[in-house]
């Protein structure tokens, strides 16, 4: 697998292809890291699997010039998918180097993401690494997490995300780490009118949370990383799924997996039906 992805780097940067490749690279201690790569002798240090946790999306400028080679797992691909459907990103700057993702550990642990993985797959690739027996996923699958949360009551429900956004100590790690979150000027920014105070208390917790979540409606593809990078363990994947799966259930649209498709947010038309808002399990 290593070779593969060298080999296509090496081609790419020496046929003037691309600018840079950015994939992944091992530590001596055997941790991981992203990388980009310029030279094309510097390809060996390129590396595939466990620890791969970081969504590479994270790591490209939207604006700017470079014509990049990156390496993209499914969640990863549906990133950049979703961002040049929201018309953030040129796609023509982009050579994809796919790969239908195995499933990753992390400190020796299965990634809980890749466990409710619904395409492993990028949705969009110029070449595809397809390792022997990985099966390519397509399709949604039963949501143990969320089915969990669905089956509280609304108090409950509001009881459990109260408790999770008490422990927000404000640090913005999971918005700073997200590919979507691309605002030029941060609600939490903003002095004039102050959307979100700086105090942390439970009233401005939640409200930043929450507005967060509401951003990402319909957007989120469950990359996991604000998971990943949140110092007190709230569980940002659920709160985001579960605004997925509303988002899928009412408008039909799946973020990430159609470039030519209006995300759902974004497409507004006269005969919308009012959301049901004293429907059970919203």
């Amino acid at each position: 697998m290593y070779s593969e992805i060298e080999e296509t780097a090496k081609r790419w940067l020496e046929a003037d292809k691309i600018d840079s490749f950015i994939g992944y690279s091992q530590r001596s201690d055997g941790s991981v890291k992203p990388v980009r790569i310029t030279d094309p002798a510097d390809v060996d240090n390129l590396y595939f699997g466990d620890g791969c946790v970081h969504n590479l999306m994270s790591f490209i400028k939207l604006n700017g010039d470079e014509r990049i080679g990156i390496f993209l797992k499914g969640c990863d691909g549906r990133t950049m998918v979703q961002l040049v459907a929201e018309g953030e990103l040129d796609r023509e700057r982009f050579s994809v180097l796919g790969i239908v993702c195995p499933g990753l550990e992390e400190d020796g642990k299965p990634l809980p993401k890749c466990a409710f993985c619904r395409v492993n797959t990028p949705p969009d690739y110029d070449e595809l690494i397809h390792p022997e027996g990985v099966e390519i996923k397509d399709e949604a699958i039963e949501d143990e997490e969320l089915s969990s949360i669905n089956e509280l009551t609304r108090a409950e429900r509001f009881k459990f995300f109260r408790h999770q956004f008490d422990k927000c100590i404000r640090c913005y790690a999971c918005r700073d780490v997200c590919p979507l979150c691309y605002c030029r000027e941060c609600v939490t920014e903003k002095s004039s009118p102050q959307w979100v105070e700086v105090s942390i208390k439970p009233s401005s917790n939640a409200y930043w949370n929450l507005i967060r979540a509401y951003h990402l409606a319909g957007r989120c593809v469950n990359c996991g990383e604000c998971d990943r990078v949140c110092p007190v363990g709230i569980p940002l994947r659920v709160i985001n799924r579960k605004l997925a799966n509303i988002v899928e259930n009412y408008f039909e649209y799946v973020p990430g997996m159609n470039p030519e498709l209006t995300p759902a947010m974004l497409d507004f038309r006269e005969d919308d039906e009012c959301l049901d808002h004293g429907r059970e399990g919203s």
